[in-house]
């Protein structure tokens, strides 16, 4: 049985978002699966499928619920900045003294992303 490599499925996922029209959009473990020719995903193959769709533009993610979410890279060329001056400048200076509180920043990341879903 023939079964697409990396690169040739991520032509294959280019070509499918180009006629789409959108920036981004969620593909599934089924459509992938399909696209790939694979029962399966070897870490290698998502890995090399990565590389191949940076070159056609597209960065691709798992999302948390399945599947996974692709996002063309050009659209973050107009996104804001963030800087550490400007977020962590008295964590940098804590990191030079070797006085960082790694677990005062996990909390901080927790606290604020509470999963509200079930609220």
């Amino acid at each position: 049985m023939y079964r697409p490599n990396a690169s040739t499925v991520a032509l294959l996922i280019a070509v499918m978002m180009a006629r789409f029209g959108k920036t981004r959009a969620r593909i599934s473990n089924v459509t992938l699966k399909k696209i790939s020719r694979r029962s399966q995903f070897r870490n290698k193959f998502l890995s090399d499928l990565r590389l191949e769709l940076e070159e056609w533009d597209y960065i691709l993610v798992g999302l948390d619920r399945g599947g996974f979410g692709i996002l063309a890279i050009s659209t973050l060329e107009g996104a804001t900045p963030v800087t550490a001056n400007k977020f962590i400048a008295k964590e940098i200076g804590d990191m030079k003294k070797g006085k960082l509180n790694e677990e005062a920043l996990s909390e901080e990341l927790t606290t604020d992303f509470v999963d509200t879903d079930d609220e």
